[in-house]
């Protein structure tokens, strides 16, 4: 494994373990399912009116949320950074598609954990599952406030 992915790795551990993931077993089958992106700067992560397909952790650079308005304008919601975990939440739990679109500003690194991981990891692992998510919502919550 290469230094870079290594330390990458590491920022994804150490972000789930945030949520109060510790169960090793669980955090394993997740490292090795994630998905590896390497993003330009102003490329599009995901985009208003996308089905949520996953969230993902930023390994490095930064994004943004962002709204587009009527008159073509765009408004910043909110912006993502190092360690951080992304996507919509509250697209996913309500079943909607996603309000905001998501960009790179500058070169990002990220590791995607798939909606089908998720729902899977949903029935063998429902306590920390549904810990997980409670705990990105809280974040959320407040970070939003």
């Amino acid at each position: 494994m290469t230094t870079q992915k290594h330390q990458d790795i590491e920022i994804v551990s150490n972000t789930i373990f945030k949520y109060l993931i510790s169960n090793q077993e669980l955090l394993n089958h997740i490292i090795h399912r994630l998905e590896y992106h390497e993003l330009s700067d102003g490329e599009l992560i995901a985009y208003a009116g996308q089905n949520v397909d996953g969230f993902s952790i930023i390994t490095s650079g930064m994004v943004r949320y962002y709204y587009t308005m009527l008159d073509g304008k765009e408004r910043n919601k909110a912006f993502f950074t190092q360690g951080q975990l992304i996507g919509s939440l509250s697209a996913y739990l309500t079943h909607q598609t996603l309000p905001f679109s998501i960009q790179a500003l500058g070169d990002v690194r990220l590791y995607k954990i798939p909606l089908e991981l998720i729902e899977s990891l949903r029935e063998k692992y429902p306590t920390e599952v549904e810990l997980f998510i409670g705990r990105v919502a809280k974040e959320l919550f407040i970070r939003n406030e």
